[in-house]
């Protein structure tokens, strides 16, 4: 398997799990989206996907060290 399609795989494993907690309602997950909010200045409903998205890239590269 080349390394994009792996990283693809991990990416898409994250954002399910994000996802999953968020539906949820998963207090910790919750915390961690409205921390990205306030720290990118965006806004929870209207820049739902965008802080999503963030909250994947933040994991990866966590999970990347």
């Amino acid at each position: 398997m080349s390394e994009d399609l792996v990283n693809d795989q991990i990416l898409d494993s994250i954002a399910d799990n994000i996802i999953d907690k968020l539906d949820a309602l998963d207090d910790e997950m919750w915390e961690f989206f409205n921390d990205v909010s306030s720290e990118y200045g965006l806004h929870p409903d209207d820049d739902h996907e965008k802080i999503i998205q963030i909250m994947i890239d933040k994991e990866f590269d966590k999970q990347s060290q």
